[in-house]
């Protein structure tokens, strides 16, 4: 399936880039393999959500009102939006937006759905 902001390949790059790190948690994946060699898993693992949500997390505690709602235009896959869900009790509702239909259709298999995610690129 294509849509007009990606193709499969790029939502795999997004899987790769956002989730990696809970599918190795998970033991959904065990190795990276290349056409060169065995790649360590931890080369594949990124701190920029858990970075993005620390950063959001600090702010809201320094104006000294906890926020209710939420609202991620481009959420893409939803890893921002998890992140900061584990971290904000107080949040009540979430609006998600993505114009993507390839990404938002990850993102409902994650977050939805919670199925586990078939990586066949």
């Amino acid at each position: 399936m294509e849509d007009f902001y990606l193709n499969s390949r790029g939502l795999a790059g997004y899987f790769e880039a956002q989730w990696f790190d809970k599918f190795v948690e998970d033991k959904q994946v065990d190795a990276i393999t290349s056409e060169s060699k065995l790649v360590p898993l931890s080369f594949a693992k990124s701190s920029h959500c858990s970075q993005v949500a620390d950063f959001i997390t600090q702010a809201v505690s320094k104006n000294g009102k906890p926020p209710h709602a939420f609202l991620g235009v481009g959420a893409a896959l939803g890893r921002n939006y998890y992140e900061l869900v584990q971290r904000l009790d107080s949040l009540k509702q979430a609006t998600l937006v993505e114009p993507s239909g390839m990404l938002l259709n990850g993102l409902k298999q994650l977050l939805v759905e919670e199925q586990q995610v078939e990586l066949t690129y």
